[in-house]
């Protein structure tokens, strides 16, 4: 199973990870948050992303971001394409 990686504008990713937890599924689910301060530099975030996809990718990782064109959504879309 995929693992989740939430990069979000802080403390959106956390917030969902505490709600996941209420949740019951099947099967465990990894899932792990990156709250981006508003006044974190670009290149601290893009090391941020790499360093917990790197420790999430077993298998696969599904990022998801909360606003498109924002610098979570940003950086995290240049770190998966691999800019």
């Amino acid at each position: 199973m995929a693992a989740i990686l939430i990069v979000a504008h802080a403390p959106l990713g956390s917030g969902f990870v505490e709600m996941s937890r209420h949740l019951e599924t099947p099967e465990p689910v990894r899932v792990h948050a990156l709250d981006v301060a508003r006044d974190e530099p670009r290149e601290v975030t893009a090391r941020a992303v790499d360093e917990a996809i790197a420790a999430l990718a077993d298998d696969e990782v599904l990022v998801l971001t909360d606003t498109k064109g924002g610098t979570p959504c940003n950086v995290a879309y240049e770190r998966v394409r691999g800019n």
